[in-house]
């Protein structure tokens, strides 16, 4: 590779570093997690992910987990074997076999990681209270060459598990590989790729990282040398997590070993069920002439000249959503370098594609697409990783990207179902639903026909007239908008009417169960009184609609004996001048009246 010999001076300078400080004879541990899978009633298959230096003592092939319970008096454990072979992986982001220079001695020196995977069945007791369940496991020590503090200090790893929920909870799961080394001076993005497969919120902080004899409840953190801490735990000219996604973002200006760790807290229905951590050793290093490799934002462009796009976008439930992602590596270029650039997605999002195109030159791009439903509304988001193939350590970026997806914010119904048959004589109110609307919206209406049949095109609930004397059928096209702050979502409904002529051998039509309906005076400019004689005992409502299709008031929605009625509707319009209609409806048949108000 082009620099590599630059780049292997600068990296051997930080390997003495390294060395330098020396190391116990210890297991050199570099950090883990504990994540869960639920399996059926009260039963779990628990995964522990543990980091070592290669040059430190050979893990076990067992080890334990302490699971315990307050609210159930239950202390117990369960045992994890390690799955060995092919998922025991070498991590360390170092180019040529990783097996071979984990255990080799300069330049590969303080640089080898191994990552071993265990797994094992719990089966916890049933109990009523059994909300504040535990798994931890602790070792001693942490490796001798961590500069920030904490240096051969043991460690604490833990999950809680709520075991009393009606859902069974799966542990939010850790996908991608950490990263272990830092280019300093360099911008380093990074994400853990943390997924839950039930849907649930998470939350993502910088935390302390803990020492042997802790608990969730009773913390003991590693001691850290000033000024560094949990969220200051490297020398940065800026350190961020984004609470949401999970998200860090540094500048290290330093050479130097460190520890952070970050806690993933769980919630569902906005109650807690659940928190873990993952802690990690981490390394910032001279990269040399190596510089990280980008990516766009959505439908972005990557560059010598930086990137463009945003990586955050509002999004509507039923929309369709796609978008580019390119890559930029300065020595990726087409005909400049001969570097390898990788791309992976980190899911996050199911039934999403993404597809990467790594075919048309060496700098991959990709193509996300989806369609939310309304079970995704809220954020979500997925992030991609990009790597090159510099030595001896390959740069590494990790990004994420978040879709925030609003509901259409309209629960919309009608009067009516979807295929309607109406009387000549009838008037319709296409009623909407208002209980659920955006802070903004428009509605756009539309018909099969040319003549106005609608009291207005752009209101909320216009009022339906049909043409004299005509039998047809009626198709209505609405499309509304929400124009909050934060959304332009968009839905359409499409319903029929049919006109018909009024049967009145029917004993169910509007005539054979009101007579004598009128609205006197009319025109009116102060009171006006609705009249009518039921022929039988009816459920009847009685609505007021301005000229824009504006519900003004529901007069009457009641169970009424027959024999004649009377309903007050002058200050239900409050004198206002213009057109209102009056919706009488008698056991689902309607008509309508209009009223002038001068």
């Amino acid at each position: 590779m082009r620099n590599y010999l630059q780049i292997l001076k600068a990296f051997t300078l930080t390997a003495l570093m390294f060395v330098s400080f020396g190391k116990a004879n210890a297991s050199h541990f570099m950090g883990g997690d504990i994540t869960y899978v639920c399996i059926g009633p009260n039963q779990y298959s628990v995964v522990a992910k543990l980091f070592r230096d290669c040059d430190g003592i050979t893990l076990p092939q067992t080890i334990t987990i302490n699971v315990n319970s307050p609210n159930c008096g239950y202390n117990g454990n369960v045992q994890l074997s390690n799955l060995g072979g092919a998922l025991n992986s070498y991590i360390a982001p170092i180019c040529g076999d990783k097996a071979l220079l984990c255990n080799q001695s300069f330049p590969a020196n303080g640089v080898g990681v191994e990552q071993y995977f265990y797994r094992g069945i719990m089966t916890l007791p049933a109990c009523a209270n059994g909300s504040d369940f535990e798994l931890s496991w602790s070792t001693c020590c942490r490796n001798g060459i961590i500069t920030t503090g904490a240096a051969n200090a043991g460690n604490y790893l833990y999950a809680t598990l709520n075991n009393t929920l009606a859902q069974c909870n799966n542990s939010p799961a850790f996908n991608f590989e950490p990263t272990l080394y830092f280019c300093v001076g360099q911008e380093n993005q990074f994400n853990q790729g943390v997924t839950d497969i039930d849907g649930d919120d998470l939350q993502f902080s910088f935390t302390e990282c803990l020492d042997q004899g802790s608990t969730s409840t009773n913390p003991i953190s590693v001691t850290y040398t000033p000024p560094f801490s949990a969220t200051n735990p490297l020398t940065t000219s800026s350190i961020s997590i984004d609470a949401q996604t999970g998200q860090i973002s540094m500048i290290p200006t330093q050479l130097e070993v460190g520890v952070f760790c970050v806690k993933v807290e769980e919630f569902r229905s906005g109650v807690k069920i659940s928190e873990t951590i993952r802690d990690l050793q981490v390394a910032v290093v001279d990269c040399g002439m190596n510089t990280l490799p980008v990516l766009s934002g959505f439908n972005g462009a990557a560059s010598s000249g930086g990137t463009t796009g945003s990586f955050s976008y509002t999004g509507c439930v039923g929309e369709e959503i796609e978008f580019d992602i390119q890559s930029f590596d300065a020595q990726g270029q087409p005909g400049v370098e001969t570097q390898t650039i990788f791309m992976t997605w980190g899911i996050g999002i199911s039934k999403a594609s993404f597809i990467i195109d790594d075919t048309s030159s060496t700098l991959p791009s990709a193509t996300f697409s989806w369609i939310p439903t309304a079970a995704d509304v809220g954020t979500n988001f997925f992030t991609v990783k990009i790597e090159d193939d510099a030595c001896p350590i390959n740069g590494i970026s990790v990004f994420t990207y978040k879709i925030n997806i609003q509901a259409s914010g309209l629960n919309y119904s009608t009067p009516m179902p979807s295929d309607t048959i109406v009387c000549d004589t009838s008037g319709l109110v296409i009623n909407v639903n208002k209980s659920n609307f955006g802070p903004g919206y428009q509605f756009f209406w539309s018909t099969n026909t040319v003549d106005s049949v609608l009291s207005c095109y752009n209101c909320e609930d216009p009022v339906f007239t049909p043409l004299p004397n005509v039998e047809a059928t009626y198709e209505f096209y609405m499309t509304y908008r929400n124009v909050g702050s934060t959304t332009n979502c968009v839905i359409k409904d499409t319903f029929t009417v049919t006109v018909e002529s009024c049967d009145t051998t029917n004993t169910n039509s509007i005539d054979n169960l009101v007579q004598m309906v009128q609205i006197s005076p009319n025109p009116i400019s102060t009171n006006a009184t609705l009249s009518y004689r039921l022929n039988q005992s009816s459920d009847v409502r009685v609505e007021v609609y301005d000229m824009i299709g504006r519900q003004v008031a529901t007069l009457a929605n009641q169970k009424q004996n027959s024999g004649m009625h009377r309903v007050e509707i002058g200050d239900a319009i409050n004198r206002v001048k213009g057109i209102y209609f009056v919706r009488l409806s008698i056991d689902g048949q309607v008509m309508t009246k209009k009223v002038l108000v001068q």
